[in-house]
């Protein structure tokens, strides 16, 4: 079989009969869980797949989801309103992307304020 063929169900089924009942070494096992363990206990070597590094990042089409969340993480979660005129009605802080601006991974495309400063912006300002 080369890399990148598909396989079908059939094909699939064989081939976890073929491996089933078969065990790794005790030794093997052993090396194993002492690398494993190494590697997630190992601060710098989360940190090094972490962010940009990971090899689930993504630069482009990005979701909305995605975007908060790296926002949260990176710069913690929004504290206070930044709306001038704000009643200070709200104890909930959002990241509102800015108006004229994109989805993009730019701390300057977003704006931090409260949930009904959030709501006023997002219906009335244009």
């Amino acid at each position: 079989m080369e890399k990148g063929q598909k396989v079908s169900r059939k094909g699939l089924e064989n081939m976890s009969l073929a491996h089933r009942g078969k065990k790794h070494l005790e030794t093997t096992k052993q090396k194993l869980r002492k690398i494993v363990k190494q590697k997630w206990t190992d601060k710098k070597y989360r940190v090094s797949l972490s962010g940009c590094n990971s090899p689930n990042w993504k630069e482009k089409n990005i979701g909305y989801w995605a975007i908060h969340s790296w926002l949260k993480k990176t710069f913690g979660k929004a504290n206070k309103c930044t709306n001038l005129n704000c009643k200070k009605k709200s104890k909930i802080y959002d990241y509102c992307l800015r108006k004229g601006f994109k989805h993009e991974r730019k701390r300057c495309n977003y704006t931090r304020l409260c949930r009904s400063c959030h709501i006023i912006y997002d219906r009335y300002e244009k």
